[in-house]
């Protein structure tokens, strides 16, 4: 089985392997780079593939569910519509990758970087991202229902429409985010950073709006009583 990269070029041949998930782990074995490899649609789950590099990658549909994936590097890569749910990110570079459409319902990407990344319309119910960095991210409409956002870098991302409700965004930088028409029902935003952040016709139905920083671009106000 060979490994090509986006251009048809051989990356990594592996002759004894008969699908393309063995060859990947073979490779991963060997510290083998798959920068720029061609993998749409692989079957990655439940493996151990710490480290494993993928950047520019081409992975549309590919499943990592349940597999460890810590310091991997995904950088720039297309992941349009993988599945991630119930991975281990931690520390992971996703850095401009696109993720529209991904599943990280349950994910750990505690200390991830997304910088730059598109997350439109992911879906990642209680998924933690503590302390990752989201700066410039697009997520508009993308459902983070009862995640972890703790001290999350969420400056100057896209959050139109995203669902955040029950989310804990306690001491998030949402600085220059736009959050319009967002869902934040029930969301724990207590001493968020908001300057010139935008909220226009946010929900924030029982939402903890407690000592927030910075002038927000227009009025926020709480819905009712945080619970």
């Amino acid at each position: 089985m060979q490994i090509h990269d986006r251009q048809g070029r051989v990356l990594f041949d592996a002759p004894r392997c008969v699908t393309l998930r063995a060859a990947v782990e073979a490779a991963w074995r060997a510290e083998v780079s798959l920068e720029h490899a061609q993998l749409d649609g692989v079957d990655l789950s439940r493996l151990d593939l710490e480290e494993l590099r993928l950047d520019g990658a081409s992975l549309v549909a590919a499943s990592f569910r349940n597999s460890n994936l810590e310091e991997a590097s995904f950088a720039g890569a297309d992941l349009t519509g993988a599945d991630f749910d119930g991975a281990n990110l931690e520390e992971a570079i996703l850095q401009r990758a696109c993720l529209v459409g991904v599943k990280a319902r349950g994910a750990n990407l505690e200390l991830a970087k997304l910088d730059g990344a598109n997350l439109a319309d992911a879906i990642a119910d209680g998924a933690n991202l503590q302390a990752a960095s989201l700066r410039a991210a697009d997520l508009c409409n993308a459902r983070l229902t009862n995640s972890n956002l703790e001290k999350a870098d969420l400056s100057l991302a896209q959050l139109r429409r995203a669902n955040l409700s029950g989310a804990n965004l306690e001491e998030a930088d949402l600085s220059f985010a736009d959050l319009s028409w967002a869902n934040l029902s029930r969301a724990n935003l207590e001493r968020c950073t908001v300057e010139k952040t935008k909220f226009a016709d946010a929900k924030t139905a029982g939402a903890n709006l407690s000592d927030l920083r910075g002038q927000p671009a227009g009025p926020l106000a709480p819905q009712g009583p945080y619970r």
